[in-house]
């Protein structure tokens, strides 16, 4: 479970969050949607302990988490295939080529992912992700730069690889995704 209590959170005086709580339950789903500066990555930073609230509580029980930044946060010399298997060590380069291979053309798996467009850096980004074996994922806008058909595709796989898991998404309006808690942050 993922406790945030009474969360505020400000930069150079500007209150970004204030008040904010909510339980986030094992394997639960949540979309954290709201508009730009509302404070949603800054609550994903938070539960990640990538930076500290000025006040409140957050309890994350000593969760394992796997993340898609919204920098996509790739090596750009190294290929589709590299990028998934350097962080995930269990991971075979078959294996990572066959989990790309769901969202990315053959093609495109071994030349350095500078060259890859953005939607398909974001598919490597999200692969990466879910490769990575975690009680908890942390999605921050992953859907930036994919099309609507991609977009379901990608969502699709989330779905498959976070079954029983915690999974939490950001979003800029209120998504029409018909599982999990949807979560307005002001």
């Amino acid at each position: 479970m993922i406790r945030l209590e009474n969360i505020a959170k400000s930069y150079d005086g500007h209150k970004v969050l204030e008040g904010f709580s909510a339980d986030i339950g094992d394997g639960e789903t949540v979309i954290l949607y709201g508009d730009s500066g509302a404070g949603k990555t800054t609550l994903l930073r938070l539960v990640l302990g990538l930076e500290k609230p000025d006040a409140g509580k957050i309890d994350t029980s000593g969760a394992d988490f796997s993340v898609v930044f919204q920098e996509d946060r790739l090596c750009a010399y190294a290929d589709a295939v590299e990028n998934v298997t350097m962080v995930t060590k269990a991971l075979s380069k078959a294996e990572a080529e066959s989990e790309l291979g769901r969202l990315l053309p053959e093609d495109r798996l071994h030349i350095p992912v500078c060259e890859l467009s953005g939607g398909e850096k974001r598919r490597t980004a999200i692969v990466r992700a879910m490769c990575h074996a975690a009680d908890a994922y942390l999605l921050d806008e992953p859907f930036t730069g994919l099309d609507e058909d991609m977009k379901q595709k990608a969502m699709e796989y989330i779905q498959e690889k976070t079954s029983g898991k915690t999974l939490i998404i950001t979003a800029h309006e209120e998504w029409q995704y018909d599982k999990g808690r949807k979560i307005e942050i002001k």
